[in-house]
């Protein structure tokens, strides 16, 4: 991350966590949001249960410039 240049925000996907990314100088925006999934279950959805309802998502916070934010099975956890 150290090496990049430039202005991004960035979203890693994994089978058990997602990890997302802004730039040190922070001219891209991203912000961390939370749905509420049928069932609220950890177990992978079937794919027609995936669509996005913003009616249902939950704002949590902004990610700060510089930061990495990873959250996976134990939690989140914010790194600079």
């Amino acid at each position: 991350m150290l090496q990049l240049e430039g202005a991004f925000s960035l979203v890693f996907l994994a089978s058990d966590r997602i990890i997302v990314a802004r730039d040190p100088n922070g001219f891209r925006p991203l912000a961390m949001g939370q749905l509420e999934m049928p069932g609220d279950k950890l177990a992978t959805p079937r794919v027609r249960d995936l669509r996005i309802r913003p009616d249902r998502a939950v704002y949590l916070n902004d990610v700060d410039r510089g930061e990495m934010v990873i959250a996976g099975p134990e939690g989140i956890t914010r790194e600079r």
